[in-house]
């Protein structure tokens, strides 16, 4: 329980000080770029069938 404390603790200061950091964190997540992946072939998708 302490560990978590001080994970939460140390991550929420350097979210609200770094704005800037959260972004490459978020380009580097697996997760975004799996959604940014899905994203793109659904507009392609839809562009596709559009045209």
């Amino acid at each position: 329980m302490k560990n978590q404390r001080s994970d939460t603790g140390e991550r929420l200061p350097q979210a609200a000080s770094e704005p800037v950091g959260l972004l490459p964190r978020l380009l580097t997540s697996r997760s975004f770029l799996i959604g940014a992946a899905i994203t793109l072939a659904v507009l392609a998708m839809a562009l596709i069938s559009f045209l």
